[in-house]
């Protein structure tokens, strides 16, 4: 990760600084694309400006990023790396590799962020693009195949396995429900679930008429060549040949801090925000995957835009700030 210098312009501090720790004007916490893109707009209004991120991405395992405009098809490791050669260029940002602990405080008199690197600092907002991290079952082989021919997103990797022999996993409703959209990429598709849920029957009418077949039996394992899926077997004997897997799994917050924070969570696991990205927690804000029912590159950058402009009214608009 490239670091830049930190000269702090314009940072205000508060009672209680001690000049031991570094005062920002805002702390992101995640440096995936909303962190990346929230710090951007910024430091581009001059505010001094730090991303803390622990460089564990969701996407980590993907060779390559789709459906983003102008960047289609590249590798989700360079789009980070090109964002931080550009934010660097900014004097009022500091990227620096650490995860956040804990974090007390206040929005009246700045926020402490203790650092796994064991440097605290303070700042007077906070924006968590902390991400998302998806249950995974404990299939043998699926650790091989994650993010080359195993996928949660029709949306991203879809394409990519068009017309080809694809299964679904999930609880039945679940699993049938991501057949259903993933039929337009391919109508060669096996529901598989041990999880058993009711069916409606139009589910059944739909998955009948097209010729979807349903295997309920546990999968044992994930029959796989470097990575790309040639078959599934299952507890029963049964083995099916599949290119593709998609997974109708649970996610979580990616990290507890946001909770630790006391910042409202919903029923969905995500964190509660507004319309200007404000947590539940005065002076704390959140961004990307944590916030968003729509797990994409693109909605997660504009999500960290939005939370930065919000963020930087919000300081302005302070008596005496500027």
């Amino acid at each position: 990760m490239e670091m830049s210098e930190s000269p702090l312009p314009r940072t205000r501090f508060y009672r209680g600084y001690t000049p031991e720790v570094t005062a920002y004007d805002v702390a992101i916490v995640g440096g995936g694309p909303a962190g990346l893109q929230c710090a951007l707009v910024l430091a581009r209004a001059r505010r001094s400006t730090i991303v803390l991120d622990a460089g564990s991405p969701r996407n980590a395992c993907a060779r390559e990023a789709h459906g983003l405009f102008t960047r289609d098809g590249e590798a989700p490791a360079d789009l980070l790396t090109y964002g931080r050669k550009q934010l660097s260029a900014y004097e009022s940002a500091t990227l620096r590799e650490a995860a956040v602990q804990d974090v007390s405080g206040n929005a009246s008199d700045g926020f402490i962020l203790t650092t796994t690197d064991g440097e605290p600092l303070r700042a007077r907002r906070i924006v968590l693009a902390t991400g998302m991290r998806d249950h995974l079952p404990e299939i043998e082989g699926l650790e091989a195949c994650w993010g080359s021919s195993v996928f949660v997103c029709p949306y991203c990797d879809g394409w990519e396995v068009r017309d080809r022999p694809i299964a679904v996993w999930g609880n039945t409703r679940s699993g049938i429900e991501l057949a259903r959209e993933l039929y337009q990429w391919s109508t060669n598709i096996v529901v598989c679930s041990d999880l058993h849920t009711p069916i409606a029957t139009q589910e059944r009418t739909w998955m009948n008429e097209r010729n979807v077949r349903i295997i309920e039996s546990p999968i044992r394992r994930l029959r796989e060549r470097s990575g790309i899926l040639q078959a599934i077997e299952f507890d029963d004997g049964e083995s099916v040949e599949r290119e593709a897997l998609f997974l109708s799994v649970r996610m979580a917050q990616a990290s507890d801090l946001a909770e630790r924070a006391g910042c409202r969570v919903t029923e969905r696991g995500h964190i509660d925000v507004d319309a200007d990205s404000r947590t539940s927690v005065a002076g704390i804000y959140a961004a990307g995957d944590s916030v968003a029912h729509l797990h994409q590159i693109v909605v997660a950058a504009a999500s960290g835009a939005r939370a930065a402009i919000a963020v930087n009214q919000d300081l302005t608009s302070r008596s005496g700030d500027v």
